[in-house]
């Protein structure tokens, strides 16, 4: 019977020793749990800071965009005016031209009559 409990002494103290290495595995599993957990949340923190970056680039472009717009319209109505201002222009160069050629034709009349006289 002696014999019997130090079999089982023996058994208990493998199972004891068993129990601890598995606590030890345990409790690393734990802390590279809550390091990995640790790691997750630093990450996360930075996708937040990316996002937000991101949210503020995408912003100030759209200001840039609409500065652009804004350019692009003021010019375009510069373009108009300056077409109309060019239009009046050869109008007025084409007067010019017409009235140049009667004072021509005038001077011409002139001349031959004063030719006659």
């Amino acid at each position: 019977m002696a014999e019997a409990f130090g079999v089982v002494a023996q058994e208990v103290s493998r199972l004891s020793e068993d129990t601890k290495q598995t606590v030890v595995r345990i409790a690393d599993l734990v802390k590279n749990s809550g390091d990995i957990t640790s790691k997750v949340v630093n990450k996360i923190k930075e996708v937040r800071q990316l996002t937000d970056m991101g949210r503020e680039q995408s912003s100030d472009t759209s200001m840039v965009f609409a500065n652009i717009v804004g350019s692009m319209k003021h010019s375009t109505q510069e373009i108009v005016s300056v077409e109309e201002q060019i239009r009046l222009l050869i109008t007025t160069i084409e007067g010019i031209g017409y009235s140049t050629s009667q004072a021509a034709d005038s001077a011409e009349r002139f001349k031959a009559a004063s030719a006659q006289l």
